[in-house]
């Protein structure tokens, strides 16, 4: 399954940095499947312990993660987030 996941302004700023449950990127997820979600890079695993659906994200997303953890900047963005498996 793949869902189009869209980062706004206002998810960035709401985001925070160095935080695997509320990074900007982890607030879209969230939101837009109705679950609580870990972010780690190119993974995102579904539910509060991260023992759910598992889910890959690009390079490209990974870094714009990453860079975000470093300086807190971030600009909108969309992709597209892929299931990988059920556990």
């Amino acid at each position: 399954m793949q869902y189009e996941i869209h980062v706004t302004d206002k998810d960035i700023a709401r985001g925070k940095r160095q935080d695997i449950e509320a990074c900007p990127v982890a607030l879209v997820i969230r939101r837009t499947l109705h679950r609580p979600c870990l972010v780690s890079g190119l993974s995102v695993h579904m539910g509060r312990k991260g023992n759910g659906q598992q889910f890959k994200t690009t390079w490209w997303v990974a870094r714009r993660i990453y860079r975000f953890d470093d300086t807190g900047v971030m600009k909108p963005f969309q992709f597209n987030l892929t299931a990988l498996s059920e556990v």
